[in-house]
């Protein structure tokens, strides 16, 4: 079956139009990236724990999950909460976070993180080579 077009596009002129798409499609992501990566860190975050899927608690990495409403930045963090510090990570729907010591259960509490600071891949990668050098002393 072929794709019809109207007769008063060539095929040059087709070709030009499926560049144009792509490099739309290729803008779109690129700004759904850069306003997820931008968006302002809220000087504190607040919400009631609840029930994730328990993957991280399979690999004795439990975390504290909070309904994520579009306003808390996709990434990883590092923040203080009313019962530790620890690392944050956060999706568009979910915002988990590892509180470092903690062993309780904090279920439908609330929780409160705050002094939230990005991750970079630098600071990532420092982190892991760090731990590497340390590993193989």
């Amino acid at each position: 079956m072929r794709l019809r077009v109207p007769h008063f596009v060539s095929s040059m002129n087709m070709k030009y139009v499926l560049v144009l798409v792509l490099v739309l499609v290729l803008v779109l992501v690129l700004l759904n990236v850069m306003y997820n990566t931008f968006k302002p860190i809220p000087v504190t975050w607040s919400g009631n724990v609840s029930h994730g899927h328990g993957e991280a608690s399979t690999i004795d990495w439990p975390t504290a999950n909070i309904l994520n409403d579009g306003k808390f930045p996709v990434g990883v963090f590092t923040a203080t909460s009313n019962y530790g510090s620890g690392i944050v990570l956060s999706s568009k729907d979910i915002v988990e976070i590892h509180i470092n010591g903690f062993t309780g259960n904090l279920y439908y509490k609330p929780i409160t993180l705050s002094d939230i600071k990005r991750y970079t891949a630098s600071s990532i990668f420092n982190y892991y080579s760090i731990m590497a050098c340390l590993i193989t002393l």
